[in-house]
């Protein structure tokens, strides 16, 4: 028993000393990771030196006399073999060469500086053209040459120029491209990326070596759109090292290439050179990309070290706003405080705003809604009794530290002898401290606004805020102090001290989108925490893309054009006030119009057209004016007449295109999405400028992907132009519809806009006592609008997904054709028999529709139009010839669970011979009727038909609902006409408006059927309390198992403290009952010891 104890008692200590062990190597381990050095870090796993051909690429301009000048370059050049002329008489380390040294080396000879060139606007060839703008051809024999079709098809690499001959047999004529003198380059770029990580700070260093030549370095993205340079270094016979310092964007990591060029990536010589040709060698080695700190990259240093005669370049992915003089943004200078603080007597609202002032709040939080007393207003004022001063300080007194040899270690983190804004809060209920000048934000703009705090105290909070004010309509004079008040707060902790890299530097970000009307102010707040010690600086302001505004998170964001003061009705950006901004660019930098954010171009879209948002104030449009047909007239500064009175339309943003040939073009937008049961009214607004515009204005609203309405304005040359409104008016039926818009000009030139695109829900009404459903309102608004003439005149479509199908039709007859094309109902493709389908279409009924010339067959209006239809028009289906028609619509409907519903339609045929005719089948709930053959064309009897189906659905809904119609059947093929009219389904309010209809059904009547779907609840019942039942006896099965699984492991342990030795009578004391001394307790515990 003795040495089993002293096993235990090993065992233990064995455990507790490499526990103790570990826990001492983690301490030391992460006390050492808290005091590290901080080092530049190489990002690619070594120095590209050049040992083998492999890892870049070459990049020249397409011409081969330039790749013959370039032929003897070299990823791996051994440097001995070169001509002496052309040899370094030392490698890059000033070692004397040995055989074996290697570099990349580009040797020019009688290299051309420029070459002739295809001269490309767009991605698209420059042709010629005579003084009338037509084009000019290849010529032969002083005449047009004209071309066959075969020789255009083997002339592969110019197909394009060939132009078809108007009226010719497939003959063309052949455009001349326009050339120009382009300047050649020549470079090697890294085959794979280097991943630099976003907000970061890199260097990359390279040697040089030239002669007779310049060389440039750069880093950037795949396309060098984003990038630094070194730019035209000279060597001449001796290296030299290039330090360039890079800044990637703030916001996102970047798939980095360098390049080496000779030249650089403009031309192959210096650019002041007039030289025609290139002669010269440029060699490069041992480059290296270093990730640095902001320190170093701010005073071009690498691990603290600034070398003399070194090539300095910096560059930056990152674009700034200059900040306003009085925010001191860097507080290199003490700023300027306004002494009288919000409140109190003498405060001066207009002149605090330009300073400094103490940040006393106007409302009681960040949501703005409840304003400070002036007891509360005392209160705050008070407080500042305990902030000291804000003052301006040294980094560098304010925060000192030790290295491990107890050298002391300070900092000037973003410049030498920097200084900080230091704010001393002692309040205990307050968060005290500065409020900015007010600075400018630009219209439509998107920016990045940062500040870095710090602190000594690991319990500080630094609380940053951004305010504005936002004019409305209700606001008055240049500060909009009664404008509706935007905030945006952070509070962050402002110790930290695992950060080397920005010397425990905190950053706090906002992101900001400026107003869609107006430029706008705003303010920051910098607030030391309650009884904090803080310090502020480098504040700055930057671009971004919108894409970064929209990906930050809702706490670092402001939009100053909140739904405070916008409003968008259903459809994203359908006032097109947001913008998409794709490039880092400074707003002024950002080419006019600007494109719609959630509008995306379409993929057939014609080149060379202007289009994009655009402001409609003067001086905005007067910007643009010349850039979209020099039009004379700005759209919003027309009236609009709202009942008999003229109104001044508001100046907001429209979207515009413009071309100056004839051209089509378009957008669509985002989907959106409208309710099940529901009726809206989508509206828009149009205008063209008829003093240049001519050709066909359209919108069409899609439904998975198929075009289910179309509006369309034909426009001719003429005076002026006006908005004009249209409406479509939507009834979504049982389920809820995702829809899209597409909007554009078809075969235009000159200038249109769009706007205001957004929609209204219908709500029940009451008219005279009476509920008015909004199915109701539809049907009204149908009915009073039911000729195309009448749909023409008001510029109102209709869109009907719960019946009235034949209303959703082109709005052009088809070609050839004297019905419209029908957007709802489609026709299926039976492919054995998809050479005798017939035809599909919408009639306008109270107007003749020729259907056959030869045979003669015209549908008169007294044949096809049905007394108390809804609306004048039909769905036809025509089969000239026997065959087999079958159509089915573009969006199927759902019947709710335990519901009642009414469905009807109206058919009529024509000429189909007997015992053949029109099939309508509903899967769904499994009705059919076939053979409806109602006369003859001449038949003064032959009168629509109605057919009816009543429907009670029971505990499940009803998916997938749909009428199918079928002239025509495999192997019972049918020739004629059949009319389908005022399809409709028509739900209940309740049973018993239900039970009215059933009760005067004719049991006997074939186009009357009823379908009762309710009798399964019953089985439903009986299937539930199975369920039940079998879930009662599984709780029971393993509830019984469990016991049994804990009885037998109660019995095994008691067996086994059965076996265990007994204890001994042993003579002395009993350990067991004395207590033990706390304070020689040796056992091991959580934490430090």
């Amino acid at each position: 028993m003795k040495n089993k104890l002293k096993k235990i008692i090993l065992s233990i200590a064995l455990v507790f000393a490499v526990a103790i062990g570990s826990f001492v190597g983690l301490v030391s381990g992460v006390i050492s990771l808290s005091y590290a050095e901080y080092k530049p870090t190489s990002v690619p796993s070594k120095p590209y030196d050049f040992s083998d051909n492999t890892g870049w690429s070459k990049n020249a301009i397409s011409n081969n006399p330039l790749k013959e000048a370039f032929s003897t370059s070299a990823v791996s050049q051994k440097l001995a073999d070169l001509e002496v002329a052309y040899r370094p008489s030392t490698n890059y380390k000033g070692e004397e060469l040995n055989e074996n040294e290697t570099s990349l080396v580009m040797i020019a000879k009688n290299a051309p500086v420029s070459v002739k060139m295809d001269k490309v606007e767009n991605d698209e060839y420059v042709y010629e053209k005579d003084g009338e703008g037509n084009y000019v051809y290849v010529q032969e024999d002083g005449k047009d040459k004209v071309y066959s079709e075969t020789e255009r098809e083997n002339d592969s690499e110019y197909k394009q120029d060939y132009v078809l001959i108007d009226n010719s047999n497939n003959q063309y004529h052949k455009r001349i491209r326009v050339q120009e003198d382009k300047n050649t380059y020549f470079s090697y770029k890294t085959s794979a990326s280097l991943s630099l990580s976003s907000n970061c700070y890199y260097v990359v260093t390279a040697f040089v070596w030239t002669k007779g030549a310049v060389a440039t370095v750069t880093i950037g993205d795949r396309d060098n759109e984003i990038s630094a340079s070194a730019t035209e270094v000279s060597a001449e016979g001796s290296w030299k090292e290039i330090w360039l310092f890079f800044e990637t964007s703030a916001s996102s990591s970047m798939s980095a290439y360098i390049t080496l060029y000779y030249g650089s990536k403009d031309k192959i010589v210096k650019s002041s050179s007039a030289e025609t040709e290139a002669n010269g060698i440029v060699i490069f080695d041992h480059i290296d990309v270093q990730k640095i700190s902001k320190t170093e990259y701010n005073k071009q240093t690498i691990a603290g070290e600034h070398k003399e005669n070194v090539v300095f370049a910096t560059g930056s992915a990152r674009k700034d706003y200059t900040l306003d003089v009085s925010l001191v943004g860097d507080f290199e200078n003490d700023p300027t405080i306004y002494g009288t603080k919000y409140g109190e007597t003498g405060y001066d609202e207009t002149l605090a705003n330009t300073q400094y002032q103490y940040y006393v709040p106007k409302f009681a939080d960040d949501k703005a809604t409840d304003r400070l007393n002036d007891r509360q207003l005392a209160s705050y004022q008070d407080a500042y009794s305990k902030l000291t001063a804000p003052s301006r300080v040294l980094e560098k007194d304010e925060f000192k530290t030790t290295d491990a040899e107890n050298n002391e270690i300070t900092f000037d983190t973003f410049r030498e002898n920097n200084h900080a804004l230091k704010l001393e809060n002692k309040s205990e209920k307050y968060d005290l401290g500065l409020l900015s000048p007010r600075f400018t934000i630009k219209q439509f703009a998107y920016y990045r606004l940062s500040v870095w705090t710090k602190s000594n105290d690991a319990n500080a909070e630094a609380v940053v805020k951004l305010l504005s004010y936002i004019q409305t309509g209700n606001s008055n004079g240049a500060n909009y102090t009664d404008g509706a008040l935007q905030i945006a707060s952070q509070t962050v902790t402002a110790f930290t001290k695992d950060n080397d890299i920005t010397n425990n530097w905190t950053e706090v970000v906002f992101y900001i989108q400026g107003n869609p009307y107006r430029d706008t102010t705003l303010q920051i707040a910098l607030l030391a925490g309650k009884e904090s010690t803080v310090y502020f600086d480098e504040m700055r302001l930057e671009a971004i893309t919108s894409a970064t505004f929209s990906n930050a998170s809702s706490s670092t964001k402001i939009d100053l054009g909140s739904s405070t003061i916008t409003v968008e009705n259903g459809i994203t950006n359908g006032s097109f006030n947001d913008i998409t901004v794709s490039d880092v660019e400074r707003i002024e930098d950002v080419e006019k119009p600007y494109a719609p954010a959630s509008w995306t171009k379409l993929d057939k879209n014609d080149s060379n057209v202007i289009s994009g948002v655009i402001s409609t104030t003067d001086s905005a449009f007067d910007s643009v004016k010349a850039k979209i047909g020099n039009v004379s007239t700005n759209p919003m500064t027309l009236t609009e007449t709202i009942g008999s009175t003229p109104v001044y339309l508001p100046r907001t943003n429209i979207l515009t295109i413009y071309s100056e040939s004839k051209k089509t073009y378009g957008y669509k937008s985002s989907s959106f999405s409208l309710s099940s049961g529901s009726v809206y009214e989508i509206t828009f607004y149009t205008f063209a400028d008829k003093s240049n515009f001519e050709g066909t204005i359209y919108t069409n609203l899609l439904f998975s992907d198929e075009n289910i309405s179309e509006v369309k304005e034909e426009v001719v040359l003429g005076n002026g132009g006006q908005w004009t409104k249209h409406t479509v008016v939507v009834r979504t039926g049982a389920s809820s519809r995702s829809l899209t818009l597409q909007i554009g000009v078809k075969d235009a030139k000159g200038t249109m806009y769009f706007r205001d695109f957004g929609y209204k829900k219908y709500e029940e009404k009451t008219v005279n006592d009476e509920k008015v459903s909004v199915d109701k309102q539809f049907v009204n608004k149908i009915s009073t609008n039911g000729t195309l003439e009448l749909q023409k005149t008001n510029n109102l479509t209709f869109i009907d997904f719960y019946g009235n199908s034949a209303v959703m039709h082109s709005s052009d007859k088809v070609a050839d054709k004297d019905y419209f094309e029908s957007l709802f109902y489609k026709k299926e493709t039976i492919k054995e028999n998809e050479k005798v389908q017939g035809e599909l279409g919408v009639v306008e009924t109270n107007s003749n529709v020729t259907l056959s010339t030869d045979p003669s067959l015209v549908l008169s209006s007294s044949f096809m139009k049905r007394e108390s239809s809804v609306t004048d028009f039909a769905l036809l289906l025509y089969n000239k010839a026997a065959g087999e028609t079958k159509i089915s619509p573009v969006s199927s409907s759902s019947l709710s669970s335990s519901s009642y519903y009414q469905i009807t339609f109206y058919v009529k045929t024509a000429n189909i011979e007997e015992a053949k005719g029109l099939t309508a089948k509903m899967s769904a709930i499994s009705v059919e009727f076939t053979n409806i053959n109602t006369g003859s064309l001449d038949d003064e009897n032959n009168k629509y038909t109605k057919f009816t189906v009543l429907v009670k659905t029971g505990s499940s809904s009803i998916s997938n609902f749909e009428i199918v119609f079928s002239l025509g059947t495999k192997g019972n093929e049918v020739s004629g006409v059949a009319l389908v009219s005022d399809i409709d389904i028509t739900k209940f309010a309740n049973e018993d408006e239900y039970n009215k209809v059933l009760e005067t059904v004719d049991k006997n009547d074939p186009n009357t059927i009823v379908k009762d779907f309710s009798s399964s609840n019953d089985k439903d019942d009986d299937a539930d309390k199975s369920a039940d039942s079998l879930t009662l006896a599984t709780f029971f099965l393993v509830f019984s198992s469990i016991l049994l699984v804990v009885a037998i492991v109660i019995a095994l342990v008691a067996i086994s403290i059965k076996k265990l030795p007994k204890s001994k009578t042993v003579v002395g004391t009993n350990n067991a009952n004395v207590s033990k001394d706390k304070t020689t307790d040796t056992t091991s515990k959580d934490g430090f010891v």
